[in-house]
């Protein structure tokens, strides 16, 4: 089955969990209750980013989303993509 949410801390986990529920579906492993469950999750999470990425399009802001940036990069790094943005 399907990760948990709270492993889930970037779009690219967003969308396996989404493809092992899909296969889960479709093996019988997961109930379609659940798989309902799961999107309606998952596009409430969507629509948050959408709103993020709205509102720093309308605003000129310079912001990094986490969730659309992978966990893995590294504080410095992070900091120099930021200031490319500037």
């Amino acid at each position: 089955m399907a990760r948990s949410a709270s492993n889930i801390s970037n779009f690219n986990q967003l969308r396996e969990s989404l493809g092992e529920t899909l296969d889960g579906l479709l093996s019988g492993k997961v109930d379609v209750d659940t798989a309902n469950a799961v999107s309606r999750v998952s596009d409430s999470i969507t629509q948050t980013i959408n709103a993020e990425l709205n509102y720093t399009a309308k605003t000129g802001a310079v912001t990094v989303i986490d969730f659309l940036e992978q966990r893995e990069m590294a504080k410095k790094d992070k900091k120099k993509a930021l200031e490319k943005l500037r």
